[in-house]
C-alpha cells in the first residue's frame, strides 16, 4: 500500500511538517504553479486534505454482468452534456495534514478540498498511449522530458 510507505518514510524524518505533499511521477504535466495553488486552497479552506482533479462533462457507463448501465445520469431523462459535470481525480497532487496522514495512513480524510487543473495537464501515465500523449504535449511546449 503506497500510503503506508509514505507514512513510514515521514515517521523516519527528524523534522516534522504540517503537511505531506505527494506528487505522483506519472503526472509530468503538472506545473509548480499547480502545487502553489493547491497549497493556497488547503490553507484557505482549512481542510485536512486535498486532491487535484479535472472537470469532465461526459456520460459514463459501466458494464455489468449482462448489460450496460449509466453511472452519472438517468438515460430516460438524458441531460445536456454541459449540465453534467464531475471531478475526476487526476493523481497529480495530494496534500494531507501530517497529523491526519500519520493517524489514518490515507492521503484523504476529514474535510477534503479540491484543486481543479486544466484537462490538458491532467494526463496520468498508465499505459503507452498516455506516455505518447504526454510526450506530444511536452514537445509542443518545448518542455524537456526523458
Amino acid at each position: 500500500m503506497p500510503d503506508e510507505a509514505v507514512k513510514h518514510a515521514y515517521l523516519k524524518l527528524k523534522i516534522k511538517y504540517d503537511f505531506i505533499v505527494m506528487l505522483q511521477p506519472t503526472s509530468p504535466l503538472r506545473k509548480f504553479q499547480d502545487i502553489d495553488r493547491a497549497i493556497a486552497i488547503i490553507l484557505k479552506d482549512k481542510s485536512k486534505s486535498l486532491f487535484s482533479s479535472s472537470i469532465e462533462s461526459r456520460f459514463i457507463w459501466k458494464k455489468t454482468k449482462n448489460n450496460y448501465c449509466p453511472i452519472n445520469y438517468n438515460f430516460k431523462k438524458r441531460p445536456r452534456h454541459q449540465d453534467i459535470s464531475f471531478y475526476f481525480e487526476n493523481g497529480a497532487i495530494y496534500i494531507s495534514r501530517s497529523s491526519l496522514f500519520t493517524k489514518k495512513a490515507n492521503r484523504l480524510g476529514g474535510k477534503i478540498s479540491n484543486y481543479v487543473m486544466p484537462l490538458k495537464r491532467s494526463i496520468d501515465i498508465d499505459n503507452i498511449k498516455d506516455l505518447e500523449e504526454a510526450e506530444k504535449i511536452m514537445k509542443s511546449q518545448n518542455r524537456k522530458y526523458i
